[in-house]
């Protein structure tokens, strides 16, 4: 009497994936335009913001004087201009791409400096005006180097604004960037072979 046997290999598998991602916002060095940005070609399309606080100041003081004809006596009209403008460290700024003349513009350009050094300067973005821009700079053959300021003056709108800020470092770019990662884990437990069976994919067959 024939008695047919059925062997059956089993193969269990189990496979999970984590994703998981922060946002964070990061010093811009030429290292992260590097690997983060991937190139200078993209620095239009990366959010930027200041590492403080910065108030920019503009004082403008005026006298004139003439002589009232009919009384004789000097009059004097003296005319003081304050404007202050803010921008906080949560302000979103952006690359200059082009200006009010509708010209288009890179936002950046490397200067070669006397003693050897290549910088680079871009130029930021923070209010509506597209000519309002604020230059930073950074040596762009150190990888670590922030991008600072590069004066404490800054022309707005055809104004020399003096820029104030608390505490001694300069104020420095900075970029907000996601990371995410993706593990992978994967369990499996295998049942085993017996003498004379093959597998079919994951499930094997034998008939005696």
């Amino acid at each position: 009497m024939k008695k047919e046997h059925l062997s059956v290999l089993v193969v269990v598998a189990v496979f999970g994936f984590i994703v998981c991602g922060c946002a964070s916002v990061k010093i811009l060095t030429p290292e992260a335009i590097e690997t983060d940005i991937t190139g200078v070609e993209y620095l239009a399309n990366c959010q930027f913001f200041i590492s403080k606080d910065v108030t920019l100041r503009f004082l403008s003081d005026n006298r004139q004087t003439g002589i009232n004809e009919a009384t004789g006596v000097v009059e004097a009209q003296r005319t003081i201009t304050r404007r202050t403008i803010t921008i906080a460290s949560s302000t979103p700024g952006i690359l200059q791409t082009k200006n009010n003349a509708g010209e288009v513009l890179d936002g950046y350009f490397f200067h070669d400096r006397e003693d050897g050094r290549n910088d680079l300067r871009l130029f930021i973005l923070f209010d509506e005006d597209d000519d309002n821009s604020i230059r930073f700079v950074a040596l762009y053959d150190i990888a670590d180097d922030k991008f600072e300021l590069i004066s404490n003056e800054v022309d707005y709108g055809g104004v020399t604004y003096t820029v104030t800020y608390d505490g001694d470092e300069m104020p420095y770019l900075k970029y907000k960037i996601v990371e995410r990662t993706k593990e992978q884990n994967e369990k499996r437990k295998a049942k085993g072979r017996r003498v004379g069976t093959w597998p079919i994919f994951l499930v094997g067959f034998y008939f005696a």
